[in-house]
């Protein structure tokens, strides 16, 4: 039996939570906030290609895709390739952006939940933990999202709705500790496939813990992803703490993540 790659472990993640009608929705959403479709713009949460080719297929021609995993930007450069999108693709920390990226950006994306991923995208090693520590570290990304925005650009930042201590049923003040699995079935190439998320969250730690199982006849996968716990209202004043000057919350009907707009 084969086992998965960490990117395509995403990739059938992918394809599980980004159903047609979802990303319309999604795309929508960004609509109202995106100003035109000359603007310059950085996915800096682009994956296995969710939103960049989306953005581009919109007509949002001047677009750059940035993944912090080396795996996912070979994979989506190569699906870019394959479909014929001239989308320039990069690999980089959010952590130390402004000294990856030499340009300046009218729109900076960060959506789908991905922030939140900062330390954990291969586990939970270098992760911080308590509520002072983790603000430090959104801190310290949001300074270096804030420095390659153009004068006057926005980021706009994607933040899952049950990142909410009442969420999930998650006792008011954080509560210690919650344990969840989420099966889901989907078809790839004709081929039935199961897929599960194990979830813990402790909201002492601010972790929430997610092992998606990758499960089919011939092939199988797994990844352990750690995210950080932060309310919506809690990340729009750290922005403000960085020196977005304003900072405005979007909550469209059908789609899982709040999107919060920041604005240099």
């Amino acid at each position: 039996m084969r086992t998965l790659t960490d990117s395509e472990v995403w990739s059938f993640e992918g394809q599980a939570v980004h159903t047609e009608a979802y990303i319309r929705a999604y795309l929508n959403a960004l609509k109202l906030v995106l100003p035109s479709h000359d603007i310059k713009i950085l996915d800096t949460a682009a994956g296995v290609g969710f939103p960049t080719e989306n953005l581009y297929l919109s007509g949002y021609h001047n677009i750059t895709s940035l993944d912090g995993d080396a795996d996912s930007a070979a994979y989506s450069t190569k699906v870019f390739a394959e479909k014929n999108m001239p989308i320039s693709v990069a690999t980089g920390s959010w952590q130390t952006l402004s000294k990856t990226v030499q340009d300046t950006y009218d729109v900076l994306i960060n959506v789908d939940n991905a922030l939140v991923y900062m330390d954990g995208w291969s586990g939970p090693r270098n992760m911080a933990e308590g509520e002072e520590a983790v603000f430090e570290r959104f801190r310290n990304v949001l300074k270096e999202f804030l420095a390659v925005i153009k004068p006057n650009g926005m980021a706009i930042l994607g933040l899952g709705k049950h990142y909410e201590p009442t969420q999930q049923g998650i006792p008011e003040g954080g509560g210690d500790k919650d344990n969840k699995v989420v099966p889901f079935d989907l078809i790839r190439d004709g081929e039935q496939v199961k897929m599960t998320w194990h979830i813990h969250r402790d909201w002492q730690k601010r972790h929430h813990e997610s092992r998606a199982v990758v499960e089919a006849k011939d092939f199988s996968g797994d990844i352990l992803r750690v995210a950080y716990l932060i309310t919506k209202d809690e990340l729009m004043k750290l922005m403000k703490e960085v020196g977005f000057s304003q900072v405005h919350l979007l909550v469209p009907d059908s789609t899982r993540d709040n999107l919060i707009i920041g604005i240099k």
